[in-house]
């Protein structure tokens, strides 16, 4: 069963105007089921077939003689002299939407774009399925918490009910196509498939187990500011291998890196970023979590529902071609203060979870679990009526509670489903 990605109105429209368009995105987001549902006319070949890849490898010209376009290349990366080859096709033949690429491993995709490609190519980056997908709302908006956008999301709800469930299952669209049942065996084989495909060209064959115990050690930290140093003395490697390996995990899309906001205005800010699961499935296997009771009853819950709703957010940006990574940060600084046992003023810690920046409004976000919250878990946003140059958005805190409300002027609890 193919379910509908949305992604696929933003890689039609980049067709129109890009003669390769380029899909990144981690193993089994979807990214070749989609394309076989939605491009029919379209060959597809994959680099993955061992006689394909030698064919390609050996004769780039002839290959693309006995493939025409239109066509569709899966994994790309594994042919890097492709790049080269397609470049004078479509400068010899300048017409729009001749090819689709798809690849797992970004960093060496983008290597071969830049040094050939610049300009011809379009690059689209694709996700799990997001909790719109998979309860299929025509929503075509990025979460920003505008009058506008509540009210056209209002008009669309649909109860997630148990949204926990969709947590601990993650967003794998085979789980779901496939209705499978135990997802400890399907990430187990994941991690595995991961491990030998995607991970073994970048580290030593003698440092595989210590770069498990390294997955483990970092999903635990999911929505945690990154400190390689304690992440390096717990599996026993050197801070320069812990910032390599996230290097690794970010190319390959298991990991988002969240930057902190900061400005003039705002001159303590910590600038550590934090590390976040793309997928909470995969965050709950490698944690230990292996019932959805335990998970929401467990010491991390919060930290994983975060993740969760920073994943669901990012993927409304990206599913429309939106960029994000500068819309969309976190704040941490010490702009408050406070006085100790002993009467004296102490710097105090002050966090947003998240801030959108867009069209020059900032709207700060908190995320909590639970379904009954208060204003005084925003008190944060305070920090940020320093900031001159920009309007301050309606801050929300995003919970479990069952409808928006508000909590003073211009701070409202808003349900997940708003996303």
């Amino acid at each position: 069963m193919y379910i509908p990605r949305h992604i696929v109105v933003t890689i039609k429209e980049r067709l129109k105007n890009y003669p390769i368009v380029l899909i990144t995105g981690a193993r089994q987001v979807g990214k070749s089921f989609m394309l076989m549902n939605e491009f029919p006319t379209y060959e597809r070949v994959s680099l993955a077939d061992a006689f394909i890849r030698k064919q390609a490898t050996e004769d780039p010209g002839l290959f693309f003689k006995q493939h025409p376009a239109p066509l569709i290349i899966d994994e790309i990366q594994l042919v890097p002299s492709l790049f080269r080859e397609v470049m004078a096709i479509v400068d010899a033949h300048r017409k729009d939407g001749q090819y689709i690429f798809t690849g797992s491993q970004k960093y060496e995709l983008l290597r071969g774009v830049s040094e050939s490609l610049a300009g011809r190519v379009a690059i689209i980056e694709m996700n799990n399925l997001s909790l719109r997908e998979l309860f299929d709302i025509q929503m075509t908006s990025p979460f920003i918490p505008t009058e506008e956008y509540l009210d056209d999301r209002k008009n669309k709800l649909v109860s997630y009910h148990d949204v926990f469930s969709y947590i601990f299952r993650g967003g794998y669209p085979k789980i779901y196509q496939n209705d499978i049942q135990d997802v400890e065996s399907y990430y187990s084989d994941y991690v595995k498939t991961y491990l030998e495909k995607d991970v073994r060209g970048f580290i030593k064959p003698q440092h595989e187990i210590d770069f498990y115990k390294f997955l483990v050690s970092l999903a635990t930290r999911s929505g945690e500011k990154i400190n390689y140093h304690n992440i390096a003395v717990e599996i026993g490697m050197s801070e320069p291998t812990i910032k390599s390996w996230i290097s690794v995990l970010e190319a390959s899309n298991i990991i988002y890196i969240l930057h902190p906001y900061h400005s003039k205005a705002l001159t303590r800010t910590i600038k550590t970023p934090k590390i976040y699961f793309r997928d909470t499935g995969l965050l709950c296997y490698l944690s230990g979590w292996l019932t959805r009771k335990a998970m929401e009853r467990g010491h991390q819950s919060d930290y994983i529902f975060e993740t969760f709703v920073v994943s669901e957010i990012i993927k409304s940006f990206e599913n429309f071609g939106r960029e994000y990574q500068n819309r969309i940060f976190y704040y941490s600084g010490f702009d408050k203060t406070k006085r100790n046992a002993k009467g004296e003023v102490i710097p105090q810690e002050t966090e947003i979870d998240l801030i959108i920046d867009y069209d020059h409004t900032l709207y700060p976000i908190e995320i909590k679990k639970a379904s009954i919250v208060s204003r005084t878990k925003a008190t944060a946003f305070d920090v940020l009526k320093q900031e001159k140059e920009k309007d301050i958005g309606l801050g929300i805190i995003i919970c479990n509670t069952l409808e928006p409300i508000l909590l003073k002027e211009n701070l409202m609890a808003l349900p997940i489903e708003y996303i």
